[in-house]
């Protein structure tokens, strides 16, 4: 999409289970919303932060807001 519509841009955000047994790493990513091609903080760029990290990102646009 980025290649067809460059002046759009592309968001990524970080999910997590959101349950009792989210990291205290990863809870505070939960929602988190950065441009595609930004960090989420401390140079993790996308999932998996650790091992048996469970979370994952979803990508979106703002088109039509």
């Amino acid at each position: 999409m980025k290649n067809e519509f460059p002046e759009i841009e592309i968001y990524k955000t970080w999910f997590t289970n959101n349950d009792d047994i989210v990291c205290e790493d990863c809870g505070p990513l939960d929602g988190k919303e950065v441009l595609m091609n930004d960090e989420f903080g401390d140079g993790i760029d996308a999932p998996p932060y650790h091992v048996n990290c469970r979370c994952w990102i979803d990508y979106n646009t703002k088109v039509g807001e």
